[in-house]
């Protein structure tokens, strides 16, 4: 977990540095969120990202990471659609505003809905996960994906 001010810090200098580009598109052509590998990012911004990880997660040895991805939602509209991720472990660092995240699991059947506050950190492996639209969170989240 990454403390409050440390977590708003981060989301503003992502917000400000980072490229976003037009973001994830459904089969229907609508804009779910914006998204960045961090893989593509220039090196300034992929240093402070892999610090904050460091400092937040208890996965352990960052450098055994497959992927990191950052997700930008910028109101309650944007959303992430439910799927899944076969045969990954990931880990949610959340910044900026609340958000509820959805798991179902992939081989019991069970659901569980979680609160992504600023600087939370949530792991999980391959279940069924979304973000749904939230009309009350009127401010800017990214969440920063880590598959290891």
């Amino acid at each position: 977990m990454l403390d409050d001010a440390r977590a708003t810090a981060l989301l503003g200098f992502l917000i400000d540095n980072v490229d976003w580009g037009e973001g994830i598109k459904t089969k229907y052509g609508n804009y779910t969120r914006k998204q960045k590998h961090l893989g593509t990012c220039p090196r300034f911004i992929h240093d402070e990202v892999v610090r904050a990880i460091a400092q937040s997660t208890p996965i352990g040895d960052i450098h055994n990471v497959k992927s990191i991805y950052m997700n930008y939602y910028t109101s309650g509209d944007d959303y992430c659609p439910n799927h899944r991720h076969l045969g990954t472990n990931q880990m949610i660092l959340s910044l900026g505003t609340s958000r509820n995240i959805h798991l179902s699991g992939a081989v019991d059947g069970s659901k569980n809905t979680f609160m992504l506050d600023n600087g939370s950190v949530l792991l999980f492996s391959s279940e069924y996960h979304e973000i749904r639209k939230q009309k009350r969170a009127n401010g800017p989240r990214i969440s920063i994906v880590v598959f290891y």
